[in-house]
């Protein structure tokens, strides 16, 4: 998934770029928030745990609609792996 994200977020900077050039700042800036939200949310995350290395979450929510089981797996103190399962 990552390499679908850097090509991605290239595109979106080259993009950036040419409406910069024909001085279409708006839509420049839409983009340039686009690309940092994009690094908002693929940046890792540290899990601060000074006993365990690796650990395991799991959390379970519900609303109305549907249930959401919700699993993180965490190696040498850094998310290694997620999985979201929706259930209606």
């Amino acid at each position: 998934m990552n390499g679908k994200i850097d090509k991605i977020k290239k595109e979106l900077e080259e993009e950036m770029k040419i409406c910069a050039m024909r001085q279409e700042y708006e839509e420049a800036g839409i983009l340039r928030d686009k690309i940092q939200a994009i690094d908002n949310i693929t940046q890792k995350q540290k899990v601060s745990n000074a006993v365990e290395n690796n650990i395991d979450v799991i959390g379970i929510a519900k609303n109305e609609v549907r249930s959401m089981f919700r699993s993180i797996f965490c190696k040498r103190k850094q998310n290694d792996r997620k999985r979201a399962l929706f259930l209606e």
